[in-house]
């Protein structure tokens, strides 16, 4: 993996997480677009969350086979059964994901073309995430 380089040439904004990687905080390299974060947002600590993955990798597989199986044997299940009105639920769940999916692609589109102008093809795909896009107000999103 290619060694951090932080694109600011002071430095000034490049920070630690958890585990000691150095990162660069968007919010502090613009510091107009950071005016719009929250402190939960520009103090997220990803160390937890990713160590957790880590240590926990059966629970994708086995979500993925639960998923298997409600598909293989859910309609036979139902089949009988009468059909649930989930009409305002449903319109909740989209309108709920809609903002989410919105709020994020904002959050992220930003840190995205600074890397995409600052660091060059290698770099980007190289690079430590925990350096480079998952640590911060970004590794939030």
């Amino acid at each position: 993996m290619a060694t951090f380089q932080p694109t600011h040439p002071t430095g000034s904004c490049t920070f630690e997480n958890a585990a000691g990687d150095p990162y660069e905080e968007f919010t502090c390299l613009y510091p107009l677009l950071g005016s719009t974060y929250t402190s939960f947002e520009t103090s997220y600590n990803v160390v937890p969350v990713r160590d957790w993955m880590r240590d926990h990798s059966s629970v994708p597989v086995l979500a993925c086979l639960l998923y298997g199986l409600f598909v293989v044997y859910g309609p036979r299940y139902f089949a009988d059964k009468a059909a649930w009105n989930w009409r305002r639920g449903m319109i909740c769940w989209n309108l709920a994901l809609s903002v989410f999916s919105g709020i994020g692609f904002f959050r992220s589109v930003a840190p995205l073309l600074h890397n995409m102008y600052h660091l060059n093809v290698r770099q980007n795909l190289c690079n430590d995430p925990a350096s480079s896009y998952a640590s911060g107000s970004t590794g939030l999103w």
